[in-house]
């Protein structure tokens, strides 16, 4: 395990795995992420609930994909909307470990 890193992401979450596997990728930084879960696959604070843009940007496989929508319910403290928006429904801890995943195969280092 290396000790010096050019940077360091706190949490192995979707944003944290996204970017360790982007710079790893695009620069010859060397990057770390710290995740206290023992595994990445056990962050599960997130319904899952994504857009297109999401699966597109994060250029996602279908594995991990469960479920498409076309249309999704907004609910606030007073009110709801439900819009003709297409929409994801991801195994999340899948998504998390080909997140982690991919970010080692760039270069990225993910310590548990």
């Amino acid at each position: 395990m290396q000790r010096h890193y050019d940077i360091v992401v706190a949490g192995g979450g979707p944003s944290g795995l996204q970017f360790a596997r982007t710079v790893a990728a695009r620069s010859d930084y060397s990057v770390a992420v710290l995740e206290a879960n023992d595994d990445l696959s056990e962050n599960d604070t997130s319904t899952g609930g994504t857009f297109r843009q999401i699966v597109e940007g994060y250029d996602l496989p279908e594995s991990v994909v469960m479920d498409t929508t076309d249309a999704v319910e907004f609910e606030g403290s007073g009110s709801w909307a439900c819009l003709p928006v297409e929409a994801y429904v991801l195994d999340f801890p899948a998504f998390l470990e080909f997140l982690g995943e991919d970010a080692e195969r760039e270069g990225a280092e993910i310590h548990t």
